[in-house]
């Protein structure tokens, strides 16, 4: 097997256990995983390289740094991580979003067995619809707000958005859906990146049929059926940054881009922390809205009647 063959399979096994692009030191390709933190040097040895076992050997190595990452991940970060349903590094790695949605669901599940919930930081206009939506503050945090909108960014109207989703699925009783906590998982992925960028990702039709066409409706990473469209490097719209991609494999990406936060890590910085989902759980759980974007039926009717009147306060 010559190099370029060698390193052109070892790269794709890497690719798919989550590994980004090899940094070449001589003879020696080191791999480096952008979730799981795991690094894994791989030395080619041309008189090595055709026998047989030898790629197999290399992809080990892979394999168990990443594994070794993984639960030292477990011990660090162990409300992540607790939950796991899945056995083996990667499928850790590809299943962190059900970890962090089992998670808070099970801090809801605690939160209703108790007779009083935490306190939670709320500003006094946002109790009053006639007062939030003339206050120009954020439905969500309460900051101030310089445009019509109900939320001060994208990152509030996720994470509002995210607590309608969870007390719609629970009041019609969905939480065991296994499809509900994919959605809820995807959503807290975003959070857990400081919130996704919609406005700079959003594709017209015309670029996504091009994109889906281009690459003929197949999976650029798996050879699969193509259903979404990724964005390969950051929020770039050119047609040269964007691939056809499966469900799945766009979902593992989304998983392998994120940085693991640390416990006790302030919230305010934008990570979706432990205190992040306790803030989540509590406004969640709670029986009477102090939040008008918190109920799915009452957002419905608010958020056009604030959008409306800050139109008109705004000109």
């Amino acid at each position: 097997m010559k190099t370029a063959e060698y390193q052109s399979k070892l790269i794709e096994h890497a690719a798919t256990r989550g590994y980004g692009k090899p940094k070449k030191e001589g003879n020696q390709w080191i791999f480096r995983h952008p979730t799981s933190k795991a690094e894994a040097t791989v030395e080619y040895v041309p008189e090595l390289s055709d026998k047989k076992g030898y790629l197999t050997y290399a992809k080990g190595i892979l394999t168990s740094a990443h594994n070794a990452a993984v639960e030292r991940i477990k011990s660090e970060a162990p409300f992540i991580a607790k939950k796991s349903t899945q056995k083996g590094g990667a499928d850790f790695a590809s299943s962190l979003d059900i970890q962090l949605a089992h998670e808070l669901l099970e801090m809801v599940s605690d939160l209703n067995h108790k007779k009083k919930l935490p306190a939670i930081k709320f500003d006094n206009d946002l109790a009053d619809l006639d007062s939030l939506a003339s206050s120009l503050k954020c439905a969500n945090c309460g900051e101030l707000v310089e445009k019509p909108s109900p939320y001060c960014g994208e990152y509030c109207q996720q994470f509002a958005g995210t607590i309608r989703y969870s007390r719609k699925a629970i009041q019609a009783r969905r939480t065991d859906d296994e499809d509900f906590h994919i959605g809820l998982g995807t959503r807290l992925i975003a959070l857990l990146k400081g919130g996704y960028p919609t406005k700079a990702r959003s594709l017209d039709k015309e670029t996504r049929d091009f994109v889906f066409g281009r690459d003929k409706m197949i999976c650029q990473i798996c050879g699969g059926t193509a259903d979404q469209i990724d964005h390969i490097n950051g929020s770039s719209s050119a047609i040269t940054n964007l691939r056809a991609v499966c469900g799945k494999c766009n979902r593992k990406l989304a998983v392998d881009n994120v940085s693991f936060v640390n416990i006790e890590e302030n919230a305010n910085s934008g990570n979706c922390t432990h205190e992040t989902l306790q803030e989540l759980a509590v406004r969640i759980a709670a029986p009477n809205n102090q939040f008008f974007c918190d109920d799915y039926n009452v957002w419905k009717s608010a958020e056009p009647f604030i959008r409306s009147s800050r139109e008109k306060l705004l000109k």
